[in-house]
């Protein structure tokens, strides 16, 4: 009991004393920086993270989920994981990240578990502003009616690209796809976990896809084209919205090329 009492007492003034945490950057870069976990709040913690970006451009950032998840809140939305996470981050709500059950549940170890939230949210930001201006104007209701045509899934086999395994035993009729053709154009891209993600323009509002990089002949060349603005053909896609549901765009998940 003794033992469990001074590690107690120990960890509570480790909050009160100045610790160093290590951020790993999106190009591989070891950084870190110093800071008093007590006296730091969340807004420190992405300023800290991300150095280039003012004060005021962070508080802007903040407000800008802030007044998101009012108006969820009050329209009585339930979150998933990562919103709930994201929800408390820029609420300042302290001691509400369920760090792993094997630490102590202190600040400082607080801080550690809320460093990939606070590196990813500036990201996040730049892809939901875009997504936004890409839809200016149009309404997810909109958005969902135009694009009728490319939601859902045809049968699966009845799907081959230039990577499926076995296409002659798949049968492929064109017709299939005849009404689920859309032309895209890249207004933001980049590695994203074991793929490179794509934010689009297309004549039925943003979309998003990935291409995963085992496909990395065919990435390099789609890079290219996708910029200059290319056609696809939709094989599943689904219609998702932004934290506010004021926002939707499509999420190709399978497409191949002609």
């Amino acid at each position: 009991m003794v033992k469990d009492f001074i590690t107690e007492k120990t960890d509570q003034q480790q909050d009160w004393a100045m610790e160093t945490f290590f951020i790993h950057s999106r190009d591989d870069d070891n950084q870190l920086f110093k800071c008093i976990p007590e006296k730091t709040s969340n807004l420190d913690i992405f300023c800290f993270c991300h150095p280039e970006i003012s004060r005021t451009e962070a508080k802007e950032i903040f407000d800008y989920y802030r007044e998101k998840f009012i108006k969820a809140k009050l329209m009585g939305k339930k979150f998933g994981s990562f919103r709930n996470i994201l929800s408390n981050f820029v609420s300042e709500n302290y001691h509400s990240f369920e760090a792993n059950t094997e630490w102590s549940f202190t600040r400082t170890n607080e801080i550690k578990s809320l460093i990939g939230v606070a590196c990813y949210i500036e990201l996040m930001y730049r892809e939901d502003t875009i997504m936004e201006s890409i839809n200016a104007g149009m309404t997810p209701w909109k958005q969902g009616k135009i694009s009728q045509r490319i939601l859902g899934t045809v049968p699966y086999n009845n799907y081959r690209s230039y990577f499926s395994k076995g296409t002659s035993k798949m049968p492929f009729n064109p017709k299939d796809y005849e009404n689920r053709k859309i032309t895209i154009k890249s207004h933001m891209d980049y590695a994203y976990k074991n793929a490179h993600r794509f934010i689009c323009e297309s004549e039925v509002g943003c979309v998003k896809l990935d291409v995963y990089r085992h496909h990395s002949p065919f990435l390099d060349k789609f890079i290219h084209q996708v910029k200059e603005g290319i056609e696809i053909n939709v094989v599943t896609s689904e219609q998702k919205f932004s934290i506010d549901e004021e926002n939707s765009y499509i999420d190709i998940k399978k497409f191949f090329l002609e």
